[in-house]
């Protein structure tokens, strides 16, 4: 059912009004369907909601760059709890009040400053780079929607999984900070934090994979994947190289 939804979302990225097409926002324009992809995966976002502010946007003409950049950021408004329609409310009025482009784009943009988002660039959006639509969704975002559980057990049991596994032969001291570096900088819960470090001695000691895994797991990271959706990822990993599953 979310499929036929995302499928209808991406229709209504058709240029439906009079927009001006700059060649030079070719690379946005071919982003939009995947920055609204991503945003329609975060956990929480409701599909009808997220229809409704494309819709919006882009009945309202926002050049794609804008576009793109805005709907990143997005989540934050729309997953809330409880539900709130606040957000989705306010974009129908503007539109409806005939603001439209770029007038748009930077009003939703400050409309978000509300939810703590202040990172969006409206005057200069970042340039895209098309590899996948998992990119688009920034940190900042999945942080901020990735609850943490301060379970204290955890919290505690963090240094010590650190500690044993770095006594154990064969771990390389230097590989293990790199991959605490970057659980940490990735906002990886704490029962998780632990579970990945207790696994990682059956990858590191392995002269196949053990080269490629802190590599591997700092790319995910720099691809803006974090959180919970970094787990999932190293967990998938985990699998492939033939560790038993992570919990």
């Amino acid at each position: 059912m979310k499929k036929i939804a995302l499928a209808l979302v991406v229709a209504l990225l058709l240029p439906v009004g009079a927009y001006a097409f700059d060649p030079g926002d070719l690379a946005a324009l071919v982003a939009m369907p995947l920055a609204v992809a991503a945003v329609a995966d975060v956990s929480g976002v409701p599909t009808s909601d997220l229809v409704n502010v494309v819709s919006a946007m882009n009945r309202a003409n926002v050049p794609p760059p804008q576009f793109v950049e805005v709907i990143r950021y997005v989540p934050v408004a729309l997953v809330e709890q409880p539900r709130d329609t606040q957000f989705v409310t306010y974009v129908d009025s503007q539109v409806d009040n005939g603001i439209a482009g770029d007038e748009l784009a930077y009003g939703i943009a400050n409309q978000l400053q509300t939810y703590g988002v202040r990172d969006i660039n409206i005057s200069n959006p970042p340039d895209i780079v098309v590899i996948d639509r998992y990119n688009y969704v920034p940190p900042v975002v999945i942080a901020q929607l990735s609850p943490v559980s301060w379970d204290p057990v955890s919290l505690v049991a963090m240094p010590l999984a650190v500690a044993a596994v770095s006594q154990l032969t064969n771990v390389p001291t230097n590989q293990l900070v790199q991959l605490v570096a970057a659980l940490n900088g990735a906002y990886v819960p704490p029962a998780q934090f632990v579970e990945i470090v207790r696994y990682s001695p059956a990858v590191f000691v392995d002269t196949n994979y053990g080269p490629q895994f802190v590599p591997f797991v700092t790319m995910q990271v720099n691809r803006g994947i974090v959180g919970p959706q970094l787990v999932s990822v190293i967990q998938d990993q985990y699998q492939t190289w033939g560790v038993p599953e992570v919990h």
